[in-house]
């Protein structure tokens, strides 16, 4: 059976807004917690984490409205190492770069983005 883009909109309505919450508070706190400490690897871990769970329980409950299951959780795990890895290491080349962690962490998310493009939103066993 073939499937139209259109039949997805609502779940790629969805899938953005939550992303885009996710993004808010990734880089709210990482703004927050770079002006307290000074130091990108507590913000980037503290702002990592906290979005983690915000797209964790967002994707869950919202965008693929499959709950928050062990199943679920640990399909998620799997590619956090590697964006929490490559985040650490974009921050900190864009930071010394540009002498900005801010905007080393925005370029970071676009990166990461465009790397990841998350396949989930389209799969059928959603």
């Amino acid at each position: 059976m073939h499937v139209r883009f259109r039949d997805h909109l609502p779940k790629i309505f969805r899938f953005v807004l939550i992303g885009t919450i996710t993004a808010g508070f990734d880089v709210g706190v990482f703004y927050v917690t770079m002006k307290l400490t000074e130091s990108i690897f507590i913000s980037t871990t503290l702002s990592f984490i906290v979005a983690v769970g915000v797209n964790y329980f967002g994707h869950s409950l919202f965008t693929f409205r499959s709950g928050i299951g062990a199943g679920n959780l640990s399909r998620y795990i799997v590619v956090l190492v590697f964006q929490y890895c490559l985040s650490l290491l974009l921050i900190a080349t864009f930071s010394w770069m540009l002498g900005n962690a801010l905007v080393g962490k925005l370029i970071s998310i676009a990166i990461i983005v465009a790397l990841l493009k998350n396949e989930w939103v389209t799969r059928r066993d959603h």
